[in-house]
């Protein structure tokens, strides 16, 4: 529904206007924009660059509570230069600025968003932007409504949107999942439980459709020893955690869709924005596991305290259950969003296992900062710190790669995050729904590639 002032079609590996028809980099801490003339937001109001300037300032506003929002600290100001002429000022100088105004910055409708005492209920109750589709209705429990805005604007190129209305549902409950797709009331569900997925798509009349994510299981171990679990900070001890973990049979058996693609060898991926490695992760090996444990002077095994993202549950008990098998025990804790992210930035993660998508914003250098960044660091290693900042400073591409490519190097040898399996979107459906590759991101699938056969 939302939409920004660019977007980078990664497959053609050039930038794509959006709200914005044309750029500049005027120095190394300014860009100006130039926006269409010619759209208009779902509420009817025009767009100017009022609304663009609205949106900068309430996204840094010191007020403003919204998830996330450390991605926004690159931005020092926006300012109108003209009606449809707009100033983005950085602070300092970050080489990924045109990265961040692509992926993070989605523009409000400014006369609509004023209108709420409480700025969370904009998407609830207006939700008005410039996208592919308006919000019709919203209701916490029972879902949304979206109908195809007639009046977009954009190339055809890479845009489209070829269902009318799209209704999405909350169904968190496995059985009511199943029984919904068997008895035709919904076309399609997404990401649902494996066993549930195989299920399904034994069934007539059903799919299943397999599209690569850019997303991965990771286990981020505690190498800094922020958590206060010395052993942590062996990397012996992790070396055995890694080696521990069969992550081929994981994927075969945890994860829906994995066995289908290689395993993550990095934190990034080929098609990710100056991403690459020359290093290799350690394979499974149950014995040398045992050895290293013992040479680290834990020949009887430790318990360690595994959090964990909810979502992840049950790949998190299989985990550990390889884990047992190395003479390593675990004190499960499950956490959800808000938890964790306590939880993280107190310090309090030992292992931790989540899944990190790369799609989002597909570029390695932000993958990587959204890693090891501020609060969210548990390698400690100063010098992978000094890699992500010179990589966040530096423009040209390539060098950039070379920077970043030391960073992965220097994870993958001292194992502070290990990607355990990849994470594709998995999309169960009826036969008369086509689910088509995305017309600009390699990874990621939404709403404007369902078809209707």
């Amino acid at each position: 529904m939302y939409r920004p002032l660019l977007s980078r079609d990664e497959r053609g590996n050039r930038w794509v206007p959006e709200l914005a028809v044309s750029w500049t980099r005027v120095d190394d801490t300014t860009y100006d924009f130039q926006l269409r003339e010619d759209v208009t937001f779902h509420s009817g109001n025009p767009f100017t660059a009022d609304d663009v300037v609205y949106t900068g300032n309430y996204v840094i506003d010191p007020k403003t509570r919204i998830p996330g929002k450390a991605r926004f600290s690159f931005l020092k100001s926006v300012e109108k230069l003209g009606p449809y002429t707009v100033r983005f000022t950085t602070n300092g100088v970050i080489g990924t600025t045109l990265e961040s105004i692509a992926y993070d910055i989605y523009i409000l409708d400014a006369k609509e968003h004023v209108k709420h005492a409480e700025a969370g209920s904009y998407g609830r109750l207006s939700a008005s932007s410039a996208g592919h589709y308006r919000l019709v209705s919203m209701d916490p429990t029972k879902g949304a409504l979206l109908e195809r805005f007639e009046n977009f604007k954009g190339d055809p190129a890479y845009h489209r949107a070829p269902i009318k209305q799209i209704e999405i549902i909350p169904l968190p409950d496995r059985q009511t999942q199943v029984a919904k797709m068997m008895i035709g009331e919904v076309d399609l569900l997404r990401n649902i439980e494996p066993d549930a997925v195989d299920f399904l798509g034994k069934q007539p009349g059903i799919q299943v459709s397999y599209i690569t994510s850019g997303g991965y299981i990771y286990l981020l171990l505690d190498a800094a020893g922020r958590s206060n679990i010395p052993a942590m900070k062996d990397l012996r001890v992790r070396r055995a955690i890694a080696m521990a973990i069969d992550r081929k049979s994981l994927a075969e058996t945890m994860v829906a869709g994995a066995s289908r693609e290689a395993l993550p060898e990095a934190l990034c991926f080929k098609t990710t924005v100056a991403c690459a490695w020359s290093t290799k992760l350690p394979e499974f090996n149950l014995a040398e596991a045992k050895r290293l444990l013992a040479e680290a002077g834990y020949p009887n095994g430790l318990n360690l305290p595994f959090q964990i993202h909810t979502p992840y549950r049950q790949i998190a008990e299989a985990i550990a259950h390889q884990l047992a098998r190395a003479g390593i025990k675990t004190n499960q804790e499950l956490l959800n969003i808000t938890a964790y992210t306590r939880r993280r930035g107190e310090g309090g993660f030992t292992m931790f296992l989540g899944m990190r998508p790369t799609a989002t914003y597909a570029e390695a250098t932000a993958v990587m900062v959204s890693l090891f960044g501020s609060t969210r660091d548990y390698s400690g290693d100063p010098d992978l710190a000094k890699s992500l900042a010179g990589a966040e400073r530096t423009f040209d591409i390539s060098a950039r790669t070379k920077i970043i490519q030391a960073a992965i190097d220097r994870n993958n040898e001292q194992l502070y995050i290990l990607p355990v399996s990849t994470f594709p979107s998995v999309l169960v459906h009826k036969s008369e729904v086509a689910v088509r590759q995305n017309i600009l991101s390699y990874h990621d699938v939404d709403i404007t590639d369902y078809y209707w056969k």
